[in-house]
């Protein structure tokens, strides 16, 4: 593997935020959303994702990964040996280590809006979030089969379930019930693809690979639908303390 040649800022911070918060398990290191209603017994946790709410007293989730993807610089390829970062798999297809980063957290969200999918219809007290699961389930599903195929032709490894992070945020939101998981659903579904859509956004500007920079690009328009929805039933974007 080569190694990467550093990435600008405004595109680190929203990619390696995410990571670092997978690299442990203790809520020390973690950050996360809560409904507006719980706020007030939330504990102050470090500021190591873009969002800082946290899920309840003594509880820190991390930033979750969903489903993102990307346009395009150039064609998408390097010569071989000569550009940092770059990753050849056969077929001459070339990506950098941050287009396959992207790739795997976009696949890992896609395995968690479907896991959190199904929570949201069998727990939703309202029809509304029953309704917006399934609509997640239903696109993350067809998202996920997309950047599947497009990770295995360019021989990049395929997550096979949402990180860490990601299934501690689907246990905490799921001690919830009635209308106190609605509102933590909604919540979370609303940061999560807020952070999403700047994710794509990013690949989409700084990309290399054009098939990985065009999935990214065909994802936002449903994200930003994803995050209407969250928005209408309660849920609040966060603020990002790097903006």
């Amino acid at each position: 593997m080569v190694a990467a040649a550093p990435r600008a800022a405004g595109l680190t911070h929203g990619f390696e935020a995410r990571r670092s918060a997978d690299h442990g398990t203790s809520a020390d290191g973690l950050v996360g959303f809560v409904p507006e209603m719980l706020r007030g017994s939330a504990v102050a946790m470090p500021k190591l994702t873009r969002y800082v709410p946290a899920l309840g007293a003594a509880i820190a989730l991390g930033v979750g990964g969903a489903g993102a993807t990307a346009l395009a610089h150039g064609t998408g390829k390097g010569p071989e040996g000569q550009h940092h970062g770059w990753h050849h798999h056969h077929g001459h297809r070339y990506y950098s280590a941050w287009d396959k980063q992207w790739l795997q957290m976009s696949i890992e969200g896609d395995l968690f809006e479907i896991q959190g999918g199904h929570l949201a219809q069998q727990k939703g007290a309202s029809q509304g979030v029953r309704d917006y699961g399934a609509r997640l389930v239903t696109d993350h599903t067809k998202s996920l089969q997309e950047a599947t195929a497009l990770a295995r032709r360019l021989g990049i490894e395929v997550p096979k379930a949402p990180s860490p992070t990601q299934q501690w945020q689907l246990q905490i939101v799921g001690t919830f019930s009635g209308a106190q998981f609605d509102a933590a659903y909604a919540d979370l579904e609303a940061k999560d693809h807020q952070q999403d859509i700047s994710e794509a956004e990013d690949e989409v500007q700084d990309g290399r690979n054009r098939e990985i920079r065009t999935d990214a690009a065909q994802e936002i328009p449903v994200l930003q639908q994803h995050l209407k929805i969250a928005e209408s039933l309660g849920g609040k974007q966060g603020e990002d303390p790097l903006s």
